[in-house]
């Protein structure tokens, strides 16, 4: 004998197994199912395989929303700080394309949510026009470690 389980139109929240709670929404264009690892399963972003880019506005504090984009360019016209981003996805890469203006010798300081390796921030190439890489890593949604800076090398 074969058991058939099939649902048809539901409306209410649909629970597998007393264990798992399905999302009673559609979620958006390239997002997945994950787990906060106690049953409830909740639409997020994917983590990063293609990078989308976001130009960031420079200003005293620049703000940086993942969801726009997982590569961030920002062309520094002043000592500026990078604030936190918001909607990190744990276990995403996520990459900091910093340029210098015209004039140069600009600074760029950090969020607490970003970690350098021993602690140490990089210096930016302060030749004008110059172009430094930042990469991280995404250990959780509050957590950006530093894997690699790619300094101008121009």
């Amino acid at each position: 004998m074969s058991k058939t389980n099939s649902i048809n139109n539901a409306t209410a929240a649909l629970e597998i197994n007393d264990e798992y709670s399905l999302p009673t929404t559609d979620g958006s264009a390239n997002q997945v199912l994950a787990t906060d690892g106690s049953g409830t399963v909740s639409w997020e972003n994917a983590g990063s395989s293609g990078y989308t880019i976001q130009t960031l506005t420079d200003a005293a504090s620049i703000t940086w929303d993942i969801d726009d984009g997982d590569v961030g360019i920002i062309t520094l016209g002043g000592a500026r700080e990078i604030a936190n981003p918001t909607n990190i996805v744990a276990g995403g890469s996520y990459k900091l394309i910093v340029k210098q203006d015209a004039t140069g010798s600009r600074t760029l300081t950090y969020g607490t949510y970003y970690k350098f390796p021993g602690s140490v921030t990089p210096v930016l190439t302060s030749t004008a026009s110059a172009v430094d890489l930042i990469e991280f890593f995404a250990e959780s949604t509050t957590l950006l470690r530093c894997t690699n800076v790619i300094y101008d090398s121009l």
